[in-house]
């Protein structure tokens, strides 16, 4: 019986390291303020505003050239 529990051991030590997962690649690298919020709204290298739903920041990219008042 010892030798069983021995034997499981040592495979669970020796299984250990290859079962480790490693961490996933970054989804992307941009340099800039879209890095630290990728909610932002970018027009150039400006950010005119942001929020978390992409159609939201469609309209807002869509009327920073409209003319209307904010």
């Amino acid at each position: 019986m010892r030798t069983i529990f021995a034997a499981m051991a040592l495979a669970a030590l020796v299984a250990g390291p290859a079962l480790a997962q490693t961490a996933p690649p970054p989804r992307y690298a941009v340099p800039g303020p879209a890095v630290q919020n990728p909610d932002a709204v970018m027009k150039g290298r400006a950010a005119i505003g942001h929020d978390p739903d992409p159609w939201i920041r469609n309209e807002i990219l869509r009327h920073s050239d409209s003319g209307w008042p904010d």
